[in-house]
């Protein structure tokens, strides 16, 4: 999971915000949930940031170069890319990406950096994901190696928002 990922031993802490578009409104929901935060010892987490994993409009690339600066300026360090309405990411996850959509990548990966922050990039393969399947595996791996091409080099693999029937291995 990506919490394990993030925190190998059980003492860590993370603070990350989950905001919809929609709900951006100039930034300043960032700003006042980060105020929250530093008033709860926010320098007890080790990593404070973004994640873009809800439902609803994507972000625009300048969108998300305004919230790295934001975030950036106060004092965040990861952004998780993760938003369901990317076809790429969930309903689409086993295709690669267009060469178009690399190059915003590979943008918003320098962006990042150069702002000290670190840029995850996250799967939702849960709907059409066979755990069985040589082949899921391959794309799996050929997906985050085309990620990783443009500078990523944090990755999680989310299987939120399914049904399911419990079976053997739940």
């Amino acid at each position: 999971s990506l919490f394990r990922s993030l925190y190998p031993n059980d003492d860590a802490k993370v603070a990350l915000l989950n905001i919809g578009s929609e709900e951006l409104k100039g930034n300043e929901i960032i700003k006042e949930t980060y105020q929250i935060l530093n008033q709860r010892q926010n320098e007890d987490f080790e990593f404070k940031g973004y994640i873009e994993g809800y439902y609803g409009k994507l972000l625009s690339w300048k969108d998300r170069s305004t919230i790295l600066k934001s975030i950036s300026h106060l004092g965040m360090n990861l952004y998780i890319y993760a938003p369901k309405e990317d076809p790429y990411h969930r309903i689409k996850w086993s295709t690669p990406y267009p060469d178009d959509a690399l190059h915003n990548f590979k943008s918003f990966t320098e962006e990042a950096t150069k702002l000290g922050i670190t840029p995850y990039f996250c799967l939702s393969p849960g709907i059409s994901f066979n755990k069985g399947a040589a082949s899921d595996l391959e794309n799996l791996k050929e997906k985050f190696n085309q990620l990783h091409s443009v500078g990523f080099s944090e990755f999680g693999i989310l299987f939120d928002d399914l049904e399911f029937k419990r079976d053997k291995y739940l």
